[in-house]
């Protein structure tokens, strides 16, 4: 899940099948009160197709760790004055 404030991901889960939990638990991962949020969007769109087979949920799991650290950290977003989501927030 993106913050629009600063393009940051903030919430993410993984699991072997698409279902209410797997949301529940990308919800659950956020670390801001829910309670406060003004407009939940999404965009209902097609998922990303990617033709990498994981070897298990671990490597999925810890590889997108790795993605969603280079992405809020490393990844400049011209949209923020090319710089990343945590420098921009801070």
């Amino acid at each position: 899940m993106l913050d629009l404030y600063n393009r940051e991901i903030v919430g993410w889960s993984v699991g072997s099948n698409k279902n209410a939990d797997l949301v529940l638990d990308a919800m659950k991962s956020i670390p801001y009160d829910l309670d406060k949020v003004e407009v939940f969007h999404t965009d209902r769109g097609a998922e990303f197709v990617n033709a990498y087979k994981f070897k298990s949920l671990e490597q999925l799991a810890l590889l997108t760790h790795d993605y969603i650290h280079w992405w809020n950290h490393k990844r400049k977003h011209s949209t923020l004055n090319n710089l990343s989501p945590l420098t921009f927030k801070a």
